[in-house]
């Protein structure tokens, strides 16, 4: 699965739902992206979440969390897509969610998390979470270390110190997290800015597995509330 955006996937781009990102995104190496999965979780703002992928999604969703004034309202985006790892076996189908987290509080952070957590609760496929967590992986506040606890999820080097997202400060704040039955075959941080953040691009692949196994796996709940 290649990858291509602010924060990137499989078939599928993802960042925050707004148009300079989106165009920047679509115009660039990743070609042209005709399924999207777009919503506003602070309406009036044209601000929230998005998906943009090269093929149809065949489900999706979206969640609004629960306002935390004065931040604006932040949420995500789940979109499903049919994949067929070797072009010929019927397809894999994948959950990819792009999130974006409260940037001041880390009590609402924690909330938030809880609440996408519920929304996966009764899902069974392979998932794909990315996007904006304004979390480092180390500390007791960490809510990356938690949404990968709660969903039994990865990330690629989480103690790495040259993958920093977020110049003002060098921290690592955009994450891209997978199911244990998908491998990272691909991570980089670009050094383009596409807002406020750079760019991280992930390829991520099926892990090896027998077929028991990899059918226990899509047939598990894949976060706990």
């Amino acid at each position: 699965m290649g990858g291509c955006g602010r924060r990137a996937q499989g078939n599928a781009g993802a960042g925050e739902a707004r148009d300079a990102e989106l165009d920047s995104t679509e115009g660039g190496r990743c070609g042209r992206l005709p399924a999207q999965a777009l919503v506003e979780h602070e309406r009036g703002h044209r601000y929230g979440t998005a998906l943009l992928s090269r093929v149809p999604f065949t489900d999706s969703l979206d969640h609004a969390f629960r306002p935390s004034p004065p931040s604006m309202t932040k949420g995500l985006t789940l979109g499903q897509v049919a994949w067929r790892p070797d072009g010929k076996a019927g397809p894999i189908y994948v959950d990819i969610v792009s999130v974006h987290l409260d940037f001041s509080r880390d009590s609402v952070r924690k909330q938030q998390v809880a609440e996408m957590s519920a929304t996966r609760s009764d899902r069974t496929h392979p998932m794909i979470v990315l996007g904006d967590f304004s979390s480092d992986w180390s500390g007791n506040d960490s809510v990356v270390t938690e949404l990968a606890h709660r969903c039994g999820m990865q990330v690629y080097q989480p103690l790495a110190d040259d993958l920093g997202t977020y110049p003002s400060s060098g921290r690592r704040l955009d994450w891209v997290l997978t199911s244990d039955d998908l491998a990272f075959l691909h991570h980089e941080v670009l050094p383009h800015r596409v807002s406020d953040h750079h760019a991280v691009v992930a390829i991520i692949g099926l892990k090896a597995m027998n077929d028991s196994a990899q059918a226990e796996a899509r047939g598990s709940s894949r976060c706990t509330e």
